[in-house]
C-alpha cells in the first residue's frame, strides 16, 4: 500500500472516531455536554494532532493506528491517568504513546 493511500485512510479512520464521539456528545443533554467539556476539549486536540502528524508518521505506525478501533478515545483515556491540563505536554505524550 502507498503511504498516499494510507494517509487517506488514516484521515478517514481519525475522522470517522471523532464524528461519532461528535454524533454521540450531541444526544447528550446541555448540562451533561457542559459536564464533559474538557473532554470534548481534549479529544478535539488530540484529533486535530494526529491529523497534523500524518507527514511524520512512518507507515508502520500508520497502519497501527489504523488498525486500532479508536486511538482518539485510548489517547484519552490514558491522558487522564497523567493530565496537567497542558496541551503542549498532551502533544508530547502523543508523540511517545506513538
Amino acid at each position: 500500500m502507498t503511504k498516499k493511500k494510507l494517509k487517506k485512510i488514516y484521515v478517514e479512520v481519525l475522522s470517522n472516531e471523532m464524528n461519532e464521539f461528535i454524533r454521540q456528545t450531541k444526544m447528550l443533554s446541555k448540562d451533561e455536554i457542559i459536564a464533559c467539556a474538557y473532554r470534548i476539549n481534549t479529544m478535539q486536540s488530540i484529533y486535530e494532532y494526529l491529523l497534523n502528524k500524518q507527514d511524520d508518521l512512518s507507515k508502520s505506525v500508520m497502519k497501527q493506528i489504523v488498525n486500532q478501533s479508536s486511538i482518539i478515545h485510548e489517547i484519552y483515556y490514558e491522558w487522564l491517568k497523567f493530565d496537567v491540563s497542558d496541551n503542549e505536554e498532551l502533544y508530547e505524550y502523543i508523540d511517545e504513546r506513538l
